[in-house]
């Protein structure tokens, strides 16, 4: 879903001609200094092991990600680049016993989330007798954070919560959704 989002927003804001895109195996290269978007479904984790020196993964959607496939990724984050390596996920919070919240948000970061918006999770890990930091950036943000809605779109997630309070905790406060 996100090449097609992706490719919209490349021909919406006119720049069709910094990129090539190839639709047979939905990837696109940025033309001016080569990098390379590849859209990979993730239904079969081998799919990933053969991926070489890749230096981000954005995970659309996380909560339909299983663990074992994002620890595939972090192991496919590896080896040597000038290139900054990081992991995007983004998802909707629908479900409190989901495994995303227990990796990555406990109580004292779901504390900073609630009172600033933004936390941050460092962990410190021996190897080799030296220390190494692992930082996760968390920010929580809901549909009024997004400057691109319409007021008719902003006005379907504020009858949510006269017509399903369950939906707009989730959707429009971006609270834990309860099963």
């Amino acid at each position: 879903s996100q090449h097609l989002l992706l490719k919209d927003k490349i021909k919406r804001h006119g720049m069709e001609k910094l990129w090539s895109i190839r639709e047979t195996e939905m990837n696109m290269t940025f033309k001016p200094n080569g990098n390379e978007l590849l859209s990979i479904g993730l239904d079969d984790r081998e799919k990933i092991k053969s991926l070489t020196e890749p230096t981000s993964f954005w995970i659309n959607e996380a909560t339909e990600l299983a663990r074992e496939d994002f620890l595939q990724l972090i192991m496919r984050l590896r080896g040597f680049s000038k290139n900054y390596k990081q992991i995007v996920l983004d998802f909707n919070p629908i479900d409190e016993f989901h495994w995303l919240r227990e990796h990555f948000f406990d109580p004292a970061i779901e504390d900073k989330l609630n009172n600033k918006g933004i936390a941050e999770r460092v962990q410190i890990v021996e190897v080799d007798g030296k220390q190494e930091q692992i930082v996760t950036h968390i920010l929580h943000s809901t549909w009024r954070d997004n400057a691109f809605l319409s007021s008719k779109d902003k006005a379907k997630y504020e009858m949510m919560k006269h017509t399903d309070s369950r939906y707009y905790d989730v959707y429009g406060k971006g609270l834990w959704g309860k099963v």
